[in-house]
């Protein structure tokens, strides 16, 4: 899920150009209320430095009015602009909006130019806090027209940089590149290192999505690096936060973390709270990598109060997104299903469209997990794939293929998985695409499957989390099945099923546990019906009607094993079962149950049934019936 690292950046810019000489007066008022009023203003920058945002936002309003009032209305935006970012981190984002509107009112009143624009950035950053994409975007857009036009250089950039870092956020992606170049040379041209470090972060992100993980890397490492000269502490951590989002991709867990640990430390420093949230937040994916679930619920929760304290609704929206993953994950189906769908309905009229696809694909993996293959492609239906950056990309095209096998479509599986934006996969991605590949290669007993089944295996030792060893394990068992070797099949299921109770995953642990008992009736051994009907329970219970209509087959033939088949009422029972798996177009299910079904009960009805499945496939009638012996 995205994570909140990505909000305004290029508004701090402005913060750092405001010359000394915006404090003057222009109106020569009377030294006594002015000075009264420029020791507020000090004092209220000084109380915001410590992370009293309450307390500055009071004593700058109160330093605003002073100044108005000796006519300095330079200062007195001044003092506005404080208030404003002392309401909006405590916050107070309605009451910050219309310090904002009032400053940008006051600014053009007086033709305060450089403040008027600073003020705008400020009312735009704000709004993307406030989850209005669409109105943040409009306002940068109408600031990058107004300097184009008034050819003011340094503010073009400032401009261009927050327009082109919001289309990357809109799949944009050309124009981008283009407005972000356009600012990395304007900040380059006028030698303002900070300038140059916030371009860096935002073409490292739009690099980063399109899987351009080098250019990614050498961009936020020059951001670390000209933030870190430039005596910029929150800007070095926004920095150090993409920067780790970043080697978390390449599954460098470890390096990643101390990238956040680091950006935290110095959030702490300048009482940051969002800072903080943000680092938080991007810890708890990571430990959510390495299958930590109660560990990365936690860091969830931890930002997720924390941005609904600070009044930023995208904060907490990501972070119960990404709360409900891992819910899902460990089985909470039902109750994540509800958050994302919440989120869904409100990014869907507003809010970051980043956001909203990776909540939409999200949401299509749960409509999967749960059978309703329906929804899920209602939902991917609405979804402009080939728009998507590489990585986006490459997530969707995984899901259209596992729909694809679903429904027994393996040539369209195959191909969906070839015509990829993306080209330089990080080993998590290569896994996955492995993943997809073998799958197909499995349905369709191809020769490249050991191959790639190989690969896969050992890129998950070497490179990855027990997660993917267990992933890899569970289709070197399914291989060996299909081809006969029950005994090595056994060995990788077991394997895997204790992988999967490690790692905290029940529904992958269940299926594991259902081939297993599978694997015993296939050998003739005792199987407990009452152990199988309390597995169907608990995964009928998490919402997986189609896993639980299997394991009611299973525990069906259990129960027939003890007396002994009688072929046409296990025949008319298995295919009771099995009705419901066909009706929701889970053919690959259904596929699967009859031709165990097949096996143990040696029946030529199940086995023609099998083979009927393949009618209207990419799947051939004897591939089915090859399963079935």
């Amino acid at each position: 899920m995205p994570s909140p690292a990505r909000a305004s950046i290029f508004h701090a810019v402005w913060c750092r150009l405001d010359p000394p000489s915006l404090l003057l007066t222009r109106e020569n008022p009377t030294m006594k209320e002015r000075e009264v009023g420029l020791q507020l203003l000090a004092q209220a920058r000084q109380r915001l430095e410590q992370g009293d945002a309450i307390v500055a936002a009071k004593i700058a309003e109160r330093a605003s009015d002073v100044l108005s009032e000796a006519a300095d209305q330079s200062g007195a935006c001044a003092a506005l602009a404080v208030a404003g970012h002392g309401r909006m981190r405590a916050g107070e984002l309605t009451a910050a909006q219309t310090l904002f509107e009032s400053l940008v009112a006051l600014a053009e009143r007086f033709h305060l130019v450089a403040q008027a624009l600073a003020a705008r950035t400020d009312l735009g950053a704000l709004l993307e806090l406030a989850g209005q994409f669409d109105a943040a975007l409009a306002l940068h857009q109408e600031l990058l027209d107004l300097c184009r036009e008034a050819g003011d250089e340094l503010g073009l950039a400032n401009a261009a940089g927050n327009v082109g870092r919001l289309l990357t956020r809109a799949m944009q992606l050309q124009e981008a590149e283009v407005l972000l170049n356009e600012s990395l040379r304007g900040f380059t041209a006028a030698q303002h290192a900070l300038g140059q470090a916030n371009a860096h972060i935002c073409l490292g992100d739009l690099c980063r999505g399109q899987g351009r993980k080098d250019e990614a890397e050498a961009h936020f490492t020059n951001a670390v690096h000209l933030s870190q000269e430039g005596g910029a502490p929150p800007l070095h951590a926004v920095a150090l936060l993409n920067l780790g989002h970043l080697l978390r991709d390449k599954s460098d867990h470890e390096a990643a973390l101390e990238a956040f640990s680091s950006s935290a430390i110095l959030c702490e420093g300048l009482h940051d709270a969002q800072g903080i949230a943000r680092a938080r937040l991007a810890e708890g994916l990571v430990l959510a990598d390495l299958s930590m679930p109660d560990e990365a619920l936690a860091s969830f929760e931890s930002a997720e109060r924390a941005f609904v304290e600070l009044g930023q609704p995208g904060g907490a929206l990501a972070a119960a997104v990404n709360k409900a993953a891992v819910q899902c994950r460990t089985g909470a189906l039902i109750e994540g299903k509800k958050v994302l769908e919440r989120a869904h309905i409100i990014l869907r009229d507003a809010g970051d469209p980043r956001a909203r696809i990776e909540v939409s694909l999200a949401l299509v993996e749960v409509h999967l997990a749960l059978g309703d293959a329906g929804a899920a492609e209602r939902l991917l239906g609405d979804l402009d794939v080939e728009a998507l950056d590489a990585r986006l990309q490459l997530k969707a095209r995984m899901i259209e293929s596992r729909l694809a096998m679903r429904a027994l479509l393996l040539h369209d599986a195959s191909r969906l998985m070839t015509d990829l934006k993306l080209t330089d996969f990080t080993p998590w991605e290569r896994f996955s695409r492995l993943l997809v590949d073998a799958e197909v290669a499995l349905l369709r007993q191809a020769p490249e499957l050991q191959s790639l089944i190989d690969e896969m295996s050992a890129l998950a030792d070497e490179e990855l989390t027990d997660r993917e060893v267990a992933a890899a394990r569970s289709l070197s068992a399914q291989a060996a099945l299909w081809r006969g070797d029950v005994s090595e099949a056994r060995q990788h299921y077991l394997r895997a099923r204790a992988l999967w109770r490690t790692l905290g995953e029940p529904m992958a642990e269940s299926q594991s546990q259902a081939a297993l008992w599978w694997i015993d009736l296939l050998n003739g051994e005792p199987l407990h019906p009452g152990e199988v009907q309390q597995l169907e329970d608990e995964v009928r219970q998490r919402g997986q009607i189609d896993q639980a209509d299997v394991l009611a087959c299973l525990g069906a033939l259990a129960s027939k094993a003890r007396v002994g088949f009688e072929a046409d009422a296990v025949d008319d029972e298995v295919l009771t079962f099995v009705a419901p798996l066909v009706h929701r177009g889970n053919r690959l299910g259904a596929a699967i149950c009859l031709a165990f079904a097949a096996a143990v009960t040696s029946s030529d009805e199940l086995r023609d049934q099998a083979a009927d499945l393949a009618v209207g496939t990419q799947l051939s009638p004897p591939q089915l019936g090859r399963w079935a012996r």
